[in-house]
């Protein structure tokens, strides 16, 4: 039975139809497989993502509680045996002769002296004392601390927070401890001799913390790939900190040329 010229071009065209709609077909599994491919990995990403900040928040959380366990034994029992000492010490002195009376009477201040920057060192350690005072006084009495135990020259500028705006307590405390950190980089790395600290409020919804430094700046790249140590500037915590709150972060320095660390917040109103 022979095939004439229209089924033959029927053949043809039915051949077209389905080749084209195997092609069609393949194009539209590809694009599925692409698109939930792409799906996957986003959704791996923000997994990872969310397990790295739960993590971070974990550490961070643990050092606050660490801290705090650490100013509690400060206060609770470090104290206490040294003022128990300093009782010994007085009580002695009452039937002492002159020389050893006007001794022990001397070893009596400065154990004094010792207890009152135990208190002191142990309520800026402290969360909730952290909080109660607020950013502002918390750093002020830092940096009061600073000046008195390493003798270094520290310019504080600060504002007072615009009306209705209010820093939350997790904010409060992070933005403190990012303020020590930078405090205990310029002491232990910077070999400055004098700091510019200031807390302002650039605008309303805003809040800026800078802590400039005259020392002998620093690679801010390597200083990056470093982690807290002996020998490494430590700026992990820095980020860490930023990110949790929201806040940017910027580190500007050139060897030789001295360090800014400059922290701005947005705040709600």
């Amino acid at each position: 039975m022979s095939i004439n010229n229209q089924e033959i071009l029927a053949i043809i065209i039915l051949g077209g139809f389905l080749g084209v709609a195997f092609v069609s077909f393949l194009v539209f599994i590809s694009y599925r497989y692409a698109k939930k491919q792409a799906w996957f990995q986003k959704e791996i990403a923000n997994l990872k993502t969310g397990f790295e900040q739960s993590i971070a928040k974990a550490q961070l959380d643990m050092q606050e509680e660490t801290l705090s366990a650490i100013a509690d034994k400060l206060h609770d029992d470090v104290k206490n045996n040294l003022n128990a000492i300093k009782l010994i010490l007085m009580t002695a002195a009452r039937t002492a002769d002159e020389n050893t009376k006007a001794t022990l009477q001397e070893v009596s201040t400065e154990l004094g002296k010792v207890i009152d920057e135990i208190r002191l060192t142990s309520h800026s350690l402290k969360t909730d004392i952290i909080t109660d005072i607020g950013l502002a006084e918390a750093i002020e009495y830092e940096t009061y601390l600073l000046k008195k135990q390493r003798g270094i020259e520290i310019q504080l500028e600060k504002e007072s927070a615009p009306d209705n705006t209010k820093i939350d307590e997790k904010n409060t405390v992070y933005l403190f401890r990012m303020f020590q950190e930078t405090m205990g980089n310029v002491l232990t790395h910077s070999k400055a001799s004098n700091v510019k600290v200031r807390l302002l409020y650039p605008a309303k919804n805003k809040l800026e913390l800078c802590v400039i430094d005259n020392g002998v700046g620093f690679n801010v790249n390597e200083g990056r790939k470093k982690t807290s140590g002996s020998d490494g500037i430590g700026l992990s915590g820095l980020y860490k900190r930023a990110y949790q709150i929201g806040a940017e972060l910027n580190i500007q320095s050139k060897i030789g040329q001295g360090t800014t660390v400059k922290i701005e917040l947005p705040l709600a109103s």
